[in-house]
């Protein structure tokens, strides 16, 4: 819908009829929420927004890579701990990374150094 409200090329009762899920049942009133006056400074907001949104998703999917590629050496525990009902697998590299990277060392403060 916000693609539509940023191109303006349907109707608030088009756009309304794109609704989903719990959405479908208040058809009405989300096509009234839908009139209303969108300028162009509200236009780039929202198209900035969604291009943010764009740049989040690729980030954290970059990341997930990154984690999958240092997760390999621990693939076959992580695969059996995911068979537990609950473990989920950022569970497992949480409990990855606790346990096979030390702590770090507590430096002590200017004050003790002096």
């Amino acid at each position: 819908m916000i693609y539509h409200l940023i191109r303006e090329d349907m109707t608030p009762k088009q756009m309304a009829e794109l609704a989903r899920g719990r959405l479908r049942n208040k058809i009405t009133e989300l096509e009234k929420a839908l009139e209303g006056h969108l300028r162009d400074h509200h236009r780039l907001i929202l198209k900035l927004s969604i291009e943010m949104i764009a740049s989040y998703d690729q980030a954290i999917e970059g990341l997930s890579l990154e984690i999958d590629r240092r997760m390999e050496p621990y693939k076959e525990e992580s695969d059996r701990l995911q068979t537990i009902p609950g473990v989920k697998k950022t569970i497992v590299v949480k409990l990855t990374l606790v346990t096979t990277h030390p702590r770090p060392v507590k430096r002590p403060s200017s004050a003790v150094m002096r």
